[in-house]
């Protein structure tokens, strides 16, 4: 996944500086060039933790059946209409704590208490689910706070304003465009 964040924000950085070339009219300075390498840096950390959770998002139905599969193993046997005490959903979420490390940290006793076995599934499902999402959504808001503020930065202290038009690197000066008769 680090190589398809780093493609990612080369090529969202890349549009961002073509851009702001655009719409500014002038040229990058030094600075906008520091503020172009901590921005590709900082979105290619942001960019590989989201493609990180996407993917997990989308293995979501895996995990849930993994863990169902180690519940089924390690709980005692109760009736399907058995409503779970505070105390059986503390070893339920222990259980699964234990089985998927991953997701220790989004299960909690609280999510499994009253309720019957055949909803277990469906509240970790949902709580797995809920957790990625909303972790998907703050790595997409931290990285267009990053492009706002980069954009800013760079608009405001890292361009040098142009007199209209972009000079050719190629290109005489214009006291040398007239032709001159010997």
């Amino acid at each position: 996944m680090l190589i398809w964040g780093l493609l990612l924000s080369i090529v969202v950085t890349i549009m961002l500086g073509v851009i702001l070339l655009k719409v500014s009219n002038g040229d990058f300075t030094p600075l906008a060039w520091i503020v172009g390498v901590v921005l590709l840096a900082f979105l290619t950390f942001e960019n590989t933790r989201l493609l990180n959770a996407l993917d997990g998002h989308s293995q979501i139905e895996d995990i849930v059946t993994s863990v169902e599969g180690c519940l089924a193993t390690t709980l005692p046997v109760y009736d399907i209409d058995h409503c779970f005490t505070e105390s059986e959903a503390q070893y339920i979420a222990l259980a699964i704590k234990v089985s998927d490390p991953s997701i220790a940290k989004y299960v909690h006793a609280t999510d499994f208490q009253g309720k019957d076995w055949s909803s277990i599934t469906d509240s970790l499902h949902s709580i797995i689910a809920k957790s990625t999402r909303r972790y998907i959504g703050y790595r997409i808001g931290w990285c267009l706070l990053a492009i706002i503020i980069a954009s800013v930065i760079v608009v405001g202290f890292g361009m040098e304003k142009g007199n209209g038009r972009r000079k050719s690197r190629y290109s005489a000066p214009r006291s040398y465009d007239m032709d001159i008769d010997f």
